[in-house]
């Protein structure tokens, strides 16, 4: 009997629509963000109409595809394995169990997806919006940026604000127009730590 790849798969759908789900309403979110930002008048006139958004690249979104997809792939061998493997006597002492830890593990490639498809920043003239789902969303300008930082360990700027600190990775899509505003805007006292990696980003060919 194969009832736990079933449910399995089962649960496995019903997660990716609720993912799927999320999706349209992180992007929706991004959506009115930008109208936000572009419909404030600042000094009279809308000076944010050149707002850049900030979204991981696709080819980490594709690395992310690939990676849960393993896993999950595993777990359903796994769970083919398990239903091979029960006596009919067994099968409805076992399946629930079995069905219940497969499906909890089946949550953990998910959480992956979080980051990719859930964080992006917007860089305005007048500073930088950032939404992530581990800090949520926040906007700072430019005169509340504290330091602009690079940390090695990590390979990420970090970006201290009066509001709260955010990240920015250099697998973003648009990272040279987030160095180009930084440059512009950021004393370059505050930057110091930052100087070399903001010139390479700016040039177009970031390396960490």
């Amino acid at each position: 009997m194969l009832i736990v790849p079933v449910l399995l798969v089962l649960s496995q759908l019903g997660v990716y629509a609720l993912f799927k789900r999320w999706v349209r309403r992180v992007e929706s979110q991004l959506d009115e963000t930008l109208a936000e930002l572009s419909s404030t008048p600042r000094s009279g006139k809308n000076e944010d109409d050149g707002a850049r958004v900030l979204v991981y690249a696709e080819f980490r979104k594709k690395a992310v595809w690939g990676l849960a997809l393993i896993v999950l792939g595993l777990l359903l061998v796994i769970a083919v394995l398990i239903s091979l493997a029960e006596s009919v006597e067994d099968t409805w002492s076992n399946v629930v169990g079995s069905s219940l830890f497969l499906c909890g593990l089946g949550l953990g490639p998910w959480i992956l997806f979080l980051e990719p498809y859930g964080s992006y920043r917007i860089v305005t003239k007048n500073g930088i919006f950032t939404r992530s789902p581990w800090n949520g969303r926040f906007y700072a300008s430019w005169d509340e940026v504290v330091s602009v930082k690079w940390i090695p360990v990590i390979d990420n700027f970090f970006l201290r604000t009066e509001k709260g600190i955010m990240a920015v990775t250099p697998v973003f899509e648009n990272l040279e127009y987030f160095a180009q505003a930084v440059l512009a805007n950021v004393p370059s006292s505050k930057r110091i730590q930052a100087q070399k990696k903001l010139d390479r980003a700016l040039s177009g060919s970031f390396q960490p």
